[in-house]
């Protein structure tokens, strides 16, 4: 089922990947390293395509200019509640799993993994969602802050996407901002200690956190974060994380 998931993962087949990774977390197969991977790649790349399908539709919805052209035929009224129940579905079998007999990185993982599904669910009901994810969120960052090394890209990860978390969803600039520079802060000390193997994923990271800490704090307010400081014009989307275990 693994090699099946690769399969369509390379083909592009983003929904056959992604219900071949679910049907294989339900099944038991090892969280090993490869697996987390490749389950997080096929969720993110499904789940992400319709979220940016959704809400290209929204945009013509609202679009003065395109409305009158704009098709509502049945596959664009059926991509939300698709999309919706989609997330739910990756929630139902996170569920399943006994986070409490995994090593703290899956466990992390695994919160991680939920927390972002709740997430996205909040962009369509913030008033049931939200708190799942903020809960989520919390115990992933306990466990990683407790168990896992600054630099480690799992917990870097989670706290780029609980800080995106906290300055889109739950309106909180100042959590936002705090958790992203104590991520960065607590790695760069611990850059010259990072393994081989995560040097390029957390290096990645860090650029993203730092990159959100340029978008929200204000000029006056960054003291001591190192940002970049061209005039080039930015990008005012957060990052989030990128495709990895």
């Amino acid at each position: 089922m693994v090699k099946m998931t690769k399969e369509w993962e390379r083909e592009g087949k983003e929904r056959d990947a992604f219900i071949s990774s679910l049907a294989a977390l339900e099944k038991g197969t090892p969280f090993t390293v490869e697996f987390r991977y490749l389950l997080s790649a096929s969720v993110k790349s499904y789940i992400g395509s319709n979220r940016g399908a959704v809400r290209e539709q929204k945009e013509k919805k609202d679009n003065p200019d395109t409305i009158q052209k704009f098709d509502y035929n049945e596959t664009a009224i059926n991509l939300q509640p698709n999309l919706i129940g989609s997330m739910l579905a990756v929630i139902e079998k996170l569920d399943k799993i006994d986070l409490s007999a995994c090593d703290p990185e899956t466990a992390a993982f695994f919160y991680k993994m939920k927390a972002d599904q709740y997430r996205y669910l909040s962009e369509f009901d913030k008033k049931k969602y939200a708190e799942d994810a903020r809960r989520n969120y919390e115990k992933a960052i306990n466990i990683s802050d407790t168990h896992l090394y600054p630099t480690n890209p799992v917990r870097l990860g989670i706290s780029l996407n609980a800080s995106v978390f906290y300055y889109e969803i739950m309106d909180q600039p100042i959590k936002a901002c705090e958790l992203s520079k104590k991520a960065f802060d607590d790695s760069i000390a611990k850059l010259d200690d990072m393994s081989e193997d995560s040097y390029k994923d957390s290096t990645l990271i860090m650029q993203l956190l730092r990159d959100n800490l340029t978008l929200w704090i204000p000029e006056d307010d960054e003291e001591d974060v190192e940002v970049n400081k061209d005039t080039t014009p930015k990008d005012t989307t957060p990052k989030q994380e990128e495709l990895q275990p």
